[in-house]
């Protein structure tokens, strides 16, 4: 978002957004703003207003610390249905009712003691991949992602039957797989399914169904 209200508006969010660009004038905040690379809103907006990570780093497939990108980041937000080639932010807990769908070559950054629940899955289908990378190792601290997929489909995948893409769980990034009860337990064996790369301390927790514990 990028708007200069007029001097006899009050912009009012009472949800969550991105502030991509600056906004001006009279600004309501009730709910969150998340502010991009080169966002800004009023110092007097109320709510919560989430900085954009300047000089935070996230881990690489060898768990080394590598500086957050800024050029052409994205804000991962909970009205979010796809995800373009680039990278992109979990910068707060984010709650998706809808399918997410993944498009070209997408990498993830969960930023420490943020929750990623995608409800009706990920897809990424063949040819398409998601990286996923998380701010630390300490397994209580670090982002989490969970994806619920459909009637015996993966939570991350091609969709029914689809032929899946690459999905890999960069250095520490924790993330769990969670199906419905009637799914299989392996992970890839789901229909669908995509092919899962773990590296270096990558965590990997899969979950039969929704009323089983962490494999």
């Amino acid at each position: 978002m990028d708007a200069a209200i007029p001097s006899d508006k009050t912009l009012t969010n009472n949800g969550t957004i991105g502030a991509y660009g600056e906004i001006s004038g009279s600004l309501s905040n009730n709910g969150t703003i998340i502010v991009g690379p080169k966002g800004s809103v009023p110092p007097s907006s109320g709510g919560s207003v989430i900085p954009f990570p300047h000089g935070e780093t996230y881990l690489d497939a060898n768990g080394t610390p590598q500086n957050i990108p800024t050029t052409g980041t994205k804000l991962l937000l909970p009205e979010t249905t796809v995800l373009s080639g680039g990278w992109y932010v979990v910068r707060v807990n984010v709650t998706l009712r809808e399918y997410l769908t993944v498009t070209g070559n997408v990498h993830l950054i969960l930023m420490d003691g943020c929750k990623l629940d995608a409800q009706k899955g990920i897809t990424v289908n063949e040819n398409d991949s998601l990286t996923i990378y998380a701010q630390s190792n300490d397994e209580v601290q670090m982002g989490a992602l969970t994806a619920t997929g459909d009637y015996d489909q993966a939570g991350i995948g091609g969709g029914y039957y689809g032929a899946g893409g690459t999905i890999t769980a960069a250095a520490a990034a924790a993330w769990a797989l969670v199906r419905e009860p009637t799914a299989r337990a392996a992970a890839t064996s789901a229909p669908g399914a995509a092919t899962l790369l773990l590296s270096q301390m990558a965590a990997f927790r899969i979950r039969q169904g929704k009323r089983t514990g962490a494999a």
